[in-house]
């Protein structure tokens, strides 16, 4: 996000601009590089199933796609509904609350059924950077969640998980406008999806 903010304010991520191309390359590459090195998730582990890059490959990819995405974001609008109530117990009755416990290893299951289906996912060769960011993203909130069921055993692990959670918030946004400018930019069809 850091690159991503200085390549704006620079001018080299401006769609008009002469390197915009090589400067969207670098920033995959580095988000790549990051997804590979995140919290708890071992991406090298994953072995993408590729597609052709044609169009039609590239419309039937984003629209698979964008109903796991969609499946992400109800999971974590849930999860963050509840955080009040979970924060206020934990605050209260500690991690070994049963009810946080039963909250977060749930949120932290459907966050692996998500990064599960996004593994086995046929995606095209351009569209593999973004697709591991939002593989990196599905791991690292299961792991976090994971993280605060184990709270009593860990606790600073688990502070340092909710903490993980509710900063991932601010990520959601920028992935949804890369996918929406990238399907603009080659001219996709947004219709059947949550990029719209």
């Amino acid at each position: 996000s850091l690159l991503m903010v200085s390549g704006l304010v620079e001018g080299s991520l401006k769609p008009d601009s002469p390197n915009y191309d090589q400067s969207m390359n670098e920033l995959t590459l580095a988000i790549e590089e990051g997804a590979k090195n995140s919290f708890n998730v071992d991406l090298a582990k994953i072995k993408l199933q590729t597609a052709n890059s044609d169009k039609n490959s590239q419309q039937a990819y984003i629209e698979e796609f964008s109903k796991i995405f969609e499946e992400l974001l109800t999971i974590f609008v849930e999860q963050m509904g509840d955080l009040e109530d979970n924060l206020i117990d934990i605050g209260s009755l500690g991690f070994s609350d049963q009810k946080v416990i039963s909250s977060f290893e749930k949120a932290s299951g459907d966050y692996q059924h998500v990064y599960d289906k996004l593994a086995q996912i046929r995606v095209p060769k351009e569209w593999q950077p973004n697709h591991l960011g939002v593989v990196k993203l599905a791991g690292e909130l299961s792991q976090a969640s994971r993280s605060v069921v184990k709270g009593k055993d860990d606790p600073i692990k688990s502070t340092a998980g909710l903490n993980k959670i509710v900063g991932l918030w601010e990520i959601l946004p920028q992935i949804t406008e890369a996918y929406s400018r990238k399907i603009h930019n080659h001219k996709l069809n947004p219709e059947k999806t949550i990029f719209k």
